[in-house]
C-alpha cells in the first residue's frame, strides 16, 4: 500500500485526482484538510507528514490566475509556501515524490510551435510568475529528492468556474441563451479533460521514468469558435456571438498548444475527446 497525501483535494482538479486515486487499492490517500494542513503554515504540513509518513505528495492548493489577490498574496501560497514544503523534504531526505501543480502560463504568450517542457519560461502574469519561480526551483534541484512540476493546459470538466471560456459557452448552450458575449474567438487553446489530466497524475506516480516535468496536454488546439461550432452541433441550438473588446487582451497568444510527447512516453493514452467532454458537460 501507498500513502499519498492529496493537498487541494477540494478543487476542481484535486478532486477529480481524489476519485481516480481511490479507485486503486494500492493507494491510501490522506486528504490535506483532514490532517488539517494549512499550506501557508509550514509546521501543519510538517505535522502531518510526521504522522502519515507518505510515500506520495500531490499539490494542487494554489490561487486562480483570474482571483483579483495582490502579488504578496499570490506568492505566499503560489511560491513561498511550495518553497517550504520543498526545502523540508530536501532537508528530511524524502525518498517519495513530490507533485506540484504549475501551469502552462509560465511559458508565456511568446510561442511559436508545440510547447515543450524544455521550452523557457517567459511568465507575463504575477500569477505565472509565482508558479514560474517554484519550477525553477525544481530545475536546480539535485537527485536527492524526487520533485515533479505538472503543467496543465486548459482544463475543462464539470465542477469548473463559470468565469472560464469553455464552461462559460457550456452554460449558455444549456440554458439555451440567443446570445453570448466573448472577446477573441479565434486564438486557439489546447483543451483537456479534468478526468484524463486525474489519470495523467496517476501514471505520474506509477512510473519509474524520472523527469522533472510534465505537461498536461493533448497536443491539439481549439478556438472558442471551434467551441461553439461543436456545442450547436452537439445541441441543434444555434447561439448568436457578440463581441466585447474590453475582453481581448492584447499579449493573448494566437495558438497555445502542448507538446504530450513526454507523458505519453510513460504509458499514458487518452480516453476522452473534446466532443466527448462537451457532451458531458451540457448534459450532466
Amino acid at each position: 500500500m501507498k500513502k499519498v497525501i492529496l493537498i487541494g483535494s477540494r478543487g476542481f482538479i484535486g478532486s477529480y485526482i481524489f476519485r481516480q486515486l481511490s479507485k486503486y487499492k494500492k493507494f491510501i490517500v490522506h486528504e490535506g484538510y483532514k490532517e488539517n494542513i494549512n499550506i501557508l503554515k509550514k509546521d501543519s504540513f510538517i505535522t502531518a507528514f510526521n504522522k502519515v509518513k507518505p510515500d506520495y505528495i500531490i499539490n494542487t492548493a494554489a490561487f486562480s490566475h483570474l482571483d483579483p489577490l495582490s502579488l504578496p498574496e499570490i506568492f505566499k501560497i503560489n511560491c513561498n509556501a511550495i518553497i517550504d514544503i520543498i526545502d523540508f523534504l530536501e532537508k528530511s531526505s524524502f525518498q517519495g515524490k513530490f507533485i506540484n501543480t504549475s501551469s502552462a502560463l509560465i511559458y508565456g504568450s511568446k510561442i511559436n510551435g508545440k510547447i515543450k517542457e524544455t521550452n523557457n519560461y517567459n511568465p507575463e502574469y504575477k500569477y505565472a510568475i509565482a508558479k514560474a519561480a517554484v519550477d525553477k526551483v525544481i530545475d536546480e534541484l539535485g537527485d536527492k529528492i524526487e520533485c515533479i512540476s505538472v503543467r496543465p493546459f486548459n482544463c475543462i470538466g464539470i465542477g469548473h468556474r463559470e468565469d472560464y471560456l469553455v464552461p462559460k459557452i457550456v452554460s449558455h448552450f444549456r440554458e439555451k441563451k440567443r446570445t453570448i458575449t466573448l472577446g477573441n474567438i479565434r486564438t486557439k487553446r489546447d483543451y483537456i479533460d479534468v478526468r484524463d489530466v486525474s489519470r495523467m497524475y496517476v501514471d505520474i506516480l506509477n512510473t519509474k521514468k524520472r523527469f522533472k516535468s510534465f505537461n498536461l496536454a493533448t497536443g491539439k488546439s481549439f478556438s472558442a469558435q471551434n467551441i461553439i461550432n461543436k456545442a450547436r452541433k452537439i445541441t441543434g441550438h444555434r447561439i448568436q456571438v457578440l463581441c466585447n473588446k474590453n475582453l481581448i487582451r492584447s499579449n493573448d497568444a494566437e495558438n497555445v498548444c502542448g507538446s504530450n510527447v513526454r507523458i505519453k512516453s510513460i504509458g499514458f493514452r487518452y480516453k476522452y475527446e473534446i466532443e466527448d467532454t462537451l457532451k458531458w458537460m451540457i448534459f450532466s
